[in-house]
């Protein structure tokens, strides 16, 4: 801008004006005006024009010009401030990761703990989702089991109610005691000598239901596995095969034959009848499956028949009519018999047999041959233990040379021996021969007893015994004697009277 003369319209002589002066100040950018006599405005005025080098170098120097002043100022307030004079070093700018000052660590702290929050939270979430999944399987689990086990139940009720269950259709006589109880009578059905029902708690419920839980007969009576419950009460409840029993008693080391015609002495059953019963298997019980059927052997079921003290019903009329059918008579009588054997051989026994190498026919015939050998435990151990010696050293002794062997093939198979038979016959005399044939014969030579099958058990525990390899007795007295070699055996049968001052052989 510039100054200017205001003209004097009424010729009044002009006033001297006042000198105005306009100061700048640059770096503040405010205007004042001076009470000088003149008003300057060079401070306004644009540079002037220069070229382009010029005006470059000129806002450089400018640019320069301010940051000189501007550090010029922070010097002076440095010092303003720090009157001493003392060089201030200029301060760092604060780090928000510094975790030292108080208040960051607080933060910090108070972060970790919603963090460890967060996480105890979700995994509060996860167990209690796993507890859910967790317990519901459980429940699907146990409403699966229980539907299986009902459903089981119920299929298996069905079966034995119908009488469906058994899975070969057999039968069996039962013998009812007077004033016998549903439940009593149920506990029999289920035996396992009669296994006619396998569920004696839905036999009771269902007599007492349907109230035929009363006047039940006594005596013996033929059920087969595939009656209903109503079928076997109403059986029950009517008149009984037999009432009248007798009382047999089975001696040690019977054979099958005598004892088949003792049963038809005392009018239990006709004698052919009952051996068709041991010449085969039932498979009833236990111990028959471990019979091992032999072709050689003359009865399948000799030596099963275990002697003892037992009661059957008798057969009225049987010796007036001979020719009366009793194969079911019959059949009662080896099953009971056969379960007195089965009750004799517990599951201790097998399994000590079968330490001694031995199977079940085996053993069966060793003990028969110590029966008819021997006549006292001792003795009879003493035989078990020669014989099982043999067994051990088969190389040096391969046969059992036992007298009662070759008496059983005489005696009890030589006479069935026919034309049509002839071959067979033979071939079972000699297997049973054991002067003959190698080790032992294919089956028992008799029943034995309960001391004998305890001898032959004990036998192996005995080891004074383990040299044993010979024995005879006197023909009159019984009386045994024990040799280690054969020549003490040829002096014992020459003490017992089985041979001559002159070593000849009297009887063997």
């Amino acid at each position: 801008m510039m100054g200017i003369n205001m003209e004097n319209k009424n010729n009044n002589p002009p006033k001297t004006p006042p000198k105005i002066q306009l100061d700048s100040d640059l770096s503040s950018g405010a205007f004042f005006v001076t009470d000088s006599d003149t008003i300057q405005l060079d401070a306004l005025k644009p540079p002037p024009r220069t070229d382009s080098a010029n005006s470059a170098n000129g806002n450089t120097q400018r640019i320069n010009s301010i940051k000189s002043e501007k550090a010029t100022h922070s010097v002076n307030a440095t010092n303003s401030a720090n009157p001493g004079g003392a060089t201030q070093t200029k301060p760092k700018p604060k780090n928000p990761n510094n975790k030292s000052e108080p208040g960051l660590k607080k933060i910090e702290e108070l972060r970790k703990k919603q963090a460890y929050k967060r996480k105890m939270r979700r995994r509060k979430e996860h167990i209690r989702t796993f507890s859910h999944i967790f317990g519901s399987l459980i429940l699907v689990v146990f409403i699966v089991t229980a539907a299986a086990l009902l459903s089981q139940f119920i299929v298996r009720a069905f079966l034995d109610f119908t009488g469906i269950s058994n899975e070969n259709e057999f039968s069996v006589f039962v013998e009812i005691p007077p004033d016998s109880t549903a439940d009593e009578i149920a506990e029999i059905l289920s035996s396992e000598d009669v296994r006619i029902i396998s569920m004696p708690g839905l036999f009771s419920f269902y007599a007492r239901v349907t109230k035929k839980d009363e006047d039940f007969l006594n005596g013996l009576f033929r059920l087969n596995s595939t009656m209903s419950y109503s079928q076997i009460i109403s059986t029950l409840k009517t008149n009984p095969s037999s009432n009248e029993t007798v009382t047999v008693k089975i001696i040690e080391g019977m054979t099958a034959r005598e004892i088949a015609d003792l049963l038809e002495e005392n009018e239990v059953c006709r004698a052919e009848d009952f051996l068709n019963f041991y010449k085969e298997k039932m498979n009833v019980y236990e111990f028959e499956k471990r019979v091992i059927e032999n072709p050689l052997k003359f009865n399948q079921m000799e030596g099963y028949l275990f002697p003892d003290t037992h009661e059957f019903f008798v057969v009225g009329g049987l010796k007036e009519n001979p020719d009366f059918d009793t194969t079911k008579h019959a059949e009662r009588a080896a099953l009971t018999i056969y379960s007195h054997m089965n009750s004799q051989l517990p599951p201790i026994t097998y399994k000590k047999i079968g330490e001694m190498g031995l199977n079940l026919d085996q053993f069966m015939t060793i003990a028969s041959m110590v029966q008819r050998e021997a006549a006292d435990i001792e003795d009879m151990r003493m035989v078990a233990a020669v014989f099982l010696n043999r067994i051990r050293n088969a190389d040096t002794f391969p046969r059992m040379e036992s007298d009662v062997t070759e008496k059983y093939a005489n005696e009890n198979i030589l006479p069935f021996r026919n034309e049509g038979n002839a071959i067979l016959i033979d071939s079972m005399i000699e297997a049973y021969n054991s002067y003959i044939s190698l080790g032992l014969p294919p089956g028992p030579v008799c029943n034995p007893g309960m001391n004998a099958i305890t001898a032959v058990l004990d036998a192996p525990e005995l080891t004074k015994y383990r040299t044993l390899y010979y024995f005879c007795s006197e023909i009159e007295t019984g009386k045994m004697y024990f040799a280690e070699t054969l020549a003490q055996h040829h002096q014992n049968e020459i003490a017992a009277g089985l041979r001559n001052s002159n070593g000849e052989l009297i009887y063997r």
